[in-house]
């Protein structure tokens, strides 16, 4: 009885253990993720076209597109002339890359290029 009451205390300790390392190693590869720049070409409120700047993990880069519609930023000099207010809502994303990488659209392509950072 003795040795059966060891051996299970033995494998409850052992199961204990595996969990933890596995818990400790997931939790630092997010806490090591740095943040890197990215950008998105997105389509605010009032149907004007812009370039959006963000600092996120890449693991968030997917996920990006969804999450910044109904965000407010601040505007660049050249688009305050058609908005009152220094400040617009995202209406819609047409893509978000990373910073060093080059949107699809021509367009965007060419936005960006002007684009004062």
């Amino acid at each position: 009885m003795k040795s059966v009451l060891l051996l299970t205390s033995f494998l409850v300790l052992v199961g204990l253990n595996s969990f933890i390392t596995v818990y400790a190693q997931d939790t630092s590869s997010e806490v090591d993720e740095k943040a890197v720049d990215a950008k998105c070409y997105v389509e605010l409120i009032g149907g004007k076209d812009t370039i959006s700047l963000w600092l996120v993990k890449p693991s968030q880069l997917k996920a990006l597109a969804s999450t910044i519609i109904g965000q407010e930023i601040l505007l660049t000099p050249q688009h305050q002339q058609a908005y009152k207010n220094k400040i617009a809502t995202i209406y819609k994303t047409k893509q978000c890359v990373l910073e060093e990488d080059d949107f699809t659209s021509p367009r965007a392509r060419i936005m960006d290029k002007n684009f004062l950072r």
